[in-house]
């Protein structure tokens, strides 16, 4: 009885031990299984990351829509903002007349001197009439005093007097006209006196313009009239310095039009530039005009362009890599190009990396 007991005993240890010995098993496989699983996760993380890491970094820009700024273009022409026409005050023979065309004056230089006809027989005829009035006129007034002056005679005296004082005058002011000065600081943009010439009162003989303060004229047509307005920013472009644009606003447009049917529309350029353009010289003027209603176009930076600008491109990010594509340039305005096809608003363009990338290259978007 004894001896069934233990053998009992020992089969159900045995069952036991079988059984942990199952579980831990089952246990560690699982394990394993979770391990495995885990392995293979981080692997296929890595591979994704380390692809990631490997496509070149770009960033990039989605085209602006913005309100479209429409522009009417005219050649255009450096003009004083100021400018006198000298004339001749006297008549007589020009005896001086030392400045060309480009000399620069100061207010108060005498640009001229005329010789006025008979001016000395006259101004000496003048001041003795003077004398005479003058005169006559003490004698008149210590005779009044003893009532041997009628008033009639009283009157004719003062008359006398006034008539030879004013003669006296413009024989006077005539010999100051003699000399012809300039008004204003400036220079010589246009000579008419000839030395030894005879020239008559109202003769033009200079013009003195301003060299510092200058505008640029443009023309506009009837068409483009309405749409352009006073204020309005205008781009200067002179043809000896085409790189170099000046800001400027429209500041006058004429009312009426010239014989061709253009409208002459003045533009203000900022004063005080190191270097003045010349009167005379050429530019294309660029002037902003009133857009269209509901007009609108796309712009991106400058910086975004790929190659020159007759030929120009840009890259568009597809998925995961890069497309260039050819666009269209409007124009220009400042820092951004304004593209009149090629690109829809919804594109992604390259802005930054363009050097490191080609078509097809897979890339990667920074923030």
């Amino acid at each position: 009885m004894s001896a069934q007991v233990n053998v009992k005993g020992n089969k159900n240890g045995l069952v036991r031990r079988i059984a942990l010995a199952g579980g831990c098993l089952a246990i560690l496989g699982g394990a394993t299984a979770k391990l495995v699983a885990n392995r293979n996760a981080i692997e296929t993380e890595s591979r994704a990351m380390s692809t990631w890491v490997e496509r070149t970094p770009v960033r990039v820009v989605a085209p602006e829509q913005v309100t479209a700024r429409e522009v009417v273009s005219s050649p255009g022409t450096v003009e004083p903002v100021s400018e006198v026409r000298i004339l001749a005050r006297v008549a007589g023979k020009m005896v001086s007349a030392p400045f060309d065309v480009g000399a620069k004056v100061g207010s108060g230089t005498v640009l001229a001197t005329i010789q006025a006809d008979g001016l000395e027989e006259r101004l000496a005829m003048a001041q003795a009439a003077l004398g005479k009035s003058r005169r006559d006129r003490e004698r008149l007034e210590s005779a009044r005093a003893y009532g041997g002056v009628s008033a009639q005679d009283a009157e004719l005296s003062e008359l006398s007097l006034k008539q030879a004082l004013k003669e006296h005058a413009d024989v006077l002011r005539e010999r100051s006209d003699q000399s012809v000065k300039s008004p204003l600081d400036g220079c010589i943009s246009s000579r008419r006196a000839e030395l030894g010439a005879y020239v008559n009162p109202g003769d033009e003989l200079y013009v003195v313009s301003s060299c510092r303060d200058v505008k640029v004229v443009a023309q506009a047509s009837q068409d483009d009239l309405g749409r352009l307005k006073p204020g309005a920013k205008v781009t200067v472009r002179f043809d000896i310095a085409s790189d170099r644009p000046l800001a400027g606003k429209i500041a006058r447009i004429a009312p009426k039009p010239d014989q061709i049917g253009s409208y002459r529309v003045e533009v203000a350029i900022p004063q005080g530039r190191e270097v003045v353009p010349q009167l005379g010289a050429t530019a294309q003027v660029e002037m902003e005009a009133t857009a269209s209603a509901g007009a609108w176009r796309l712009e991106i930076p400058r910086h975004c362009l790929v190659g020159s600008a007759l030929f120009p491109q840009v890259f568009v990010v597809r998925g995961d890599s890069v497309v260039l594509c050819p666009i269209v340039i409007g124009a220009r305005d400042g820092e951004r190009l304004v593209v009149t096809a090629g690109l829809s608003q919804d594109d992604r363009v390259v802005v930054d990396g363009q050097i490191n990338i080609q078509g097809g290259t897979k890339v990667r978007v920074l923030k």
